[in-house]
């Protein structure tokens, strides 16, 4: 008779085979493409109590087990953060509650790099966002420097419908984030009706965007306008 799994093995066992392409393989991708995690790193997770914060505490944990090369982590609840007990308990996930923000706390443990649950369905609304209501084209980094550390976003190339997904499969119930620009979101969801892959092709602009066809951008905080661009063609 075959044995019985506990709540937590069914859990990872659903998020690297049931969910494989939708979770497993484009966190492995985002971590490898951007370089997100090295040999020798520490890594704060910041568990946030949320879905999201939940998901990535268990890749980074498979992560541990099957990378070929070694590197540690923290989970690390600051506080504020939500139902901390119960996602340790079903998780199997052993997460250390602090006082400090996220930024002391990792310090504090030593920790180089500081892992967030930023999606890639989040780089595509703040994209929408700041295009539709802030006159300008921008969004998040993968990864940003924070004095001696990183803060790193290893769901970048995750959408949050995989993760509602995953969470519905495992009849999980987690508080909604709330975080999220919802004129933005109604934006996003209007798109996705009249094309599914809207998303997924918003996401792909965003590593493949044609400075020498806009009339205007800024870098390194310096505007570069129209006319002299041209001058210098």
């Amino acid at each position: 008779m075959p044995r019985e799994l506990e709540k937590h093995q069914l859990l990872e066992r659903s998020l690297i085979k049931k969910f494989r392409r939708e979770l497993w393989n484009p966190f492995v991708a985002a971590v490898k493409n951007y370089q997100l995690i090295d040999e020798g790193d520490r890594v704060a997770v910041i568990v946030t109590g949320s879905a999201k914060s939940a998901v990535l505490a268990m890749l980074i944990k498979q992560l541990n087990r099957v990378s070929d090369f070694p590197f540690e982590y923290e989970l690390i609840a600051c506080s504020g953060a939500r139902d901390v007990e119960k996602l340790s308990a079903d998780f199997q996930l052993e997460i250390k509650t602090v006082n400090e923000d996220y930024l002391s706390a990792a310090g504090m443990l030593d920790c180089n790099k500081i892992a967030i649950d930023f999606t890639g369905t989040q780089a595509v609304l703040t994209l929408i966002g700041s295009m539709f209501f802030g006159h300008r084209l921008q969004t998040v980094l993968p990864k940003e420097r924070a004095g001696e550390q990183q803060i790193i976003r290893p769901l970048y190339c995750v959408f949050d419908d995989a993760i509602k997904a995953f969470e519905r499969y495992n009849d999980l119930s987690f508080i909604p984030d709330g975080t999220e620009d919802e004129r933005a979101e109604r934006l996003l969801s209007e798109l996705k009706e009249k094309n599914p892959d809207a998303e997924k092709n918003i996401f792909k602009s965003l590593h493949a965007v044609c400075l020498e066809t806009l009339p205007g951008y800024w870098r390194d905080g310096e505007y570069r306008d129209f006319n002299s661009l041209y001058a210098e063609r």
